[in-house]
């Protein structure tokens, strides 16, 4: 990952991109996160909705022990009208997530324009990319994301949420959320293939020297490699 841009109030030479594509690279595929996928697996939506739920009747029941009948009403009222604020506000934040978000897959890297009020273009080539694992949601829609090089540093903080967590420090960049994420898996590992072959030709006519990719995409915790 050689780059990072930041795009915010600049012009895009092509969508998703902060600059157009050399002549010899050509796009794959582009896609955002799905909404619906995206506010219950990473907002947690419908736990959320329960979770209040729950509050609203254990809040009422304790008012109808302790107050006037009209007042816990009035109370009940009040709560439901906050509940309903955050639910909505945590829904407002997941549309931004999606609309705001696009990756694209070229046939040499994977290009990622995140963020809400501040835009970041993370470049991710392929050289890059130790492996790559999905899993796929019961939607059909899943996430894919990417193993880098540790050398490469990039904040959880700039990454959230279109990544992996596993430490704060190395955490992955992942596709959240993408539809019909087996379709997209299967275009990044023929794209990947086909890069390290390509590679691997040009390194044997000794013109250029990359360091090996394993030939392994490794996979853990029930996460299909792509």
């Amino acid at each position: 990952m050689n780059k990072v841009y930041d795009s915010d109030n600049e012009f895009e030479a092509q969508y998703g991109l902060p600059e157009n594509l050399p002549k010899d690279e050509k796009i794959l595929w582009q896609g955002s996160p799905v909404f619906a996928s995206l506010v219950n697996k990473v907002f947690f939506l419908k736990f959320l909705i329960i979770y209040f739920i729950f509050l609203l009747g254990f809040a009422l029941y304790w008012d109808f022990q302790k107050v006037a009948q009209s007042e816990a009403l009035g109370n009940f009222l009040a709560n439901i009208l906050l509940s309903g604020f955050s639910l909505a506000a945590l829904m407002l934040l997941a549309y931004l997530t999606c609309s705001t978000a696009v990756y694209t897959l070229t046939d040499k890297r994977v290009v990622m324009r995140i963020g809400i009020v501040l835009t970041l273009t993370f470049n991710i080539p392929f050289k890059q990319v130790l492996a790559s694992d999905f899993k796929k949601h019961s939607d059909g829609s899943g996430d894919i994301s990417f193993r880098i090089d540790p050398s490469t540093k990039i904040a959880f903080i700039h990454l959230w949420p279109h990544c992996r967590f596993k430490s704060f420090a190395h955490p992955e960049p992942a596709l959240k959320c993408v539809e019909n994420v087996g379709y997209v898996a299967s275009l990044i590992h023929e794209a990947w293939i086909k890069y390290k072959e390509n590679d691997k030709e040009i390194s044997s006519q000794g013109t250029k020297t990359e360091k090996p990719i394993p030939k392994n995409l490794n996979h853990s915790n029930g996460v299909e490699p792509v």
